[in-house]
């Protein structure tokens, strides 16, 4: 798959028909891929329709039957309440095909309110999905002040950072380092997460029911990284007054951390969620200037 976001777009078109076939064989139904939604590092999105019914094809998984297991089981833990993940259709190699989720994404749904309580409310139903899907099979672990810094440090090594975003990403890694020292055998709440959680892979709905999709494969880990990664990423897509949101990431948190993990290892991950964005992004545009925003307010309420 092409790096170039274009060219992708005509190879994933080119491709289609194939998919369509490879699915509706193992459907042994008449599926219909309609358009191509995304196509972008080894993955391409469609949307399709199998009688009537509207269907998301995912090209790319190479762990397809394992994320529907997981879609599968996401599901019986979260009971069909106000918290759910949409229903998985077939896996098919590297292809998986669900439901498409329905009401609008959790970005849209989280901007159109300005800062206070509703949207503090809005932001604990994200926290209490996270905690829905845990299952309540969650636990009390102690953080360990090396591997997650190693690990976001060896993933930094590999990038090509651009030379503009350098001093920033220096600064983030070194406070990382000091704070992960701070905290070396804090309690830190462990449990099955999203992997990916973003306000693009969780949809409300006009029955205020949240829906998640994207799932990974029911890792455990602290849940504090998913949710660091769900404020980091709605925050470089809005314009927010701090750049970070502490606020909406406090009301996130509150319904799943223990409190002292909202000093301790909320912005640890924050941070290192930020590292990542900062490592990956280009130096022009408004979303590198928040993403260098974000880091300043971090490190300045965190010192």
């Amino acid at each position: 798959m092409s790096d170039d976001w274009l060219l992708a777009l005509a190879e994933a078109g080119v491709a289609a028909p194939n998919v369509q076939a490879e699915v509706a064989a193992a459907l042994h139904d008449d599926l219909q891929i309609e358009e191509c939604l995304k196509a972008r590092r080894g993955v391409v999105i469609y949307r399709a329709s199998l009688r009537g019914r509207r269907l998301i094809v995912k090209q790319g998984v190479p762990n397809a039957a394992e994320v529907l297991q997981e879609m599968r089981a996401a599901r019986l833990r979260m009971a069909g309440g106000p918290n759910d993940v949409v229903a998985p259709v077939v896996a098919v190699n590297d292809i998986l095909v669900m439901d498409e989720a329905p009401g609008q994404p959790m970005q849209l749904a989280l901007d159109d309110l300005g800062p206070g309580d509703t949207r503090n409310a809005r932001m604990a139903r994200v926290g209490d999905w996270a905690l829905s899907y845990t299952g309540g099979n969650y636990d009390t672990g102690v953080f360990g002040k090396t591997y997650w810094f190693r690990k976001r440090s060896e993933e930094i090594a590999k990038a090509r950072v651009a030379e503009e975003m350098r001093g920033a990403l220096q600064n983030v890694m070194a406070w990382l380092e000091r704070h992960a020292e701070r905290i070396a055998g804090a309690p830190v709440t462990k449990g099955t997460v999203h992997g990916d959680l973003t306000p693009m892979n969780l949809h409300l709905d006009d029955k205020d029911i949240l829906w998640g999709f994207d799932v990974g494969t029911g890792p455990r880990m602290p849940i504090a990284r998913d949710l660091a990664r769900f404020m980091v990423t709605w925050a470089r897509s809005s314009n927010l007054p701090d750049g970070l949101g502490l606020e909406e990431a406090m009301a996130l948190a509150r319904p799943v951390l223990r409190d002292d993990e909202l000093t301790t290892l909320l912005p640890f991950f924050l941070g290192e969620q930020i590292a990542g964005r900062l490592a990956e992004q280009m130096p022009d545009g408004v979303r590198a200037r928040r993403i260098q925003q974000m880091a300043v307010t971090l490190m300045e309420t965190y010192p």
